[in-house]
């Protein structure tokens, strides 16, 4: 039994690289300023991005695939010194969620938010002049939706 599980504990291991490549860092890019130009991202994905001077919004497309409902996580790390705003979008550019309680410099998050398949829009808003201040939008699956 013990040779058993060591035995699945190491082939986990081994399968451990695979799952965590899944998951991509995306450098922002520009523009994306309107829902128009919005960058696409996927559910796994890390990216980094600043604000630009005068730029206030940035623009992500969401593309959820898997069917049925599924709880996520979008995190927004903080920005020192800076108030953002963080907002959910439907396709249609309806506000779903809106992440406005967080003070200078501290890190709007929304966790089990059920999803569909389908798009949705993240929106970012922060005014900075200090472009060199940069953020991380992290999304990640929870599962099922219970």
């Amino acid at each position: 039994m013990r040779t058993r599980t060591i035995g699945m504990l190491a082939a986990l291991l081994c399968l451990s690289p695979v799952t965590m490549a899944l998951a991509q860092v995306k450098t922002k890019t520009e523009p994306n300023n309107t829902r128009a130009q919005a960058q696409d991202i996927r559910i796994g994905d890390t990216v980094e991005g600043a604000f630009q001077a005068g730029d206030t919004t940035d623009f992500f497309k969401l593309v959820i695939d898997k069917p049925g409902r599924n709880e996520i996580q979008i995190d927004l790390s903080a920005v020192p010194g800076l108030v953002t705003h963080f907002e959910i979008q439907d396709k249609d550019g309806k506000a779903i969620w809106a992440g406005n309680r967080s003070r200078a410099g501290e890190t709007e998050s929304v966790s089990h938010f059920v999803v569909t398949e389908g798009v949705y829009f993240i929106s970012l808003r922060g005014l900075t002049k200090n472009p060199a201040d940069k953020y991380t939008l992290v999304t990640r699956a929870l599962g099922p939706w219970r």
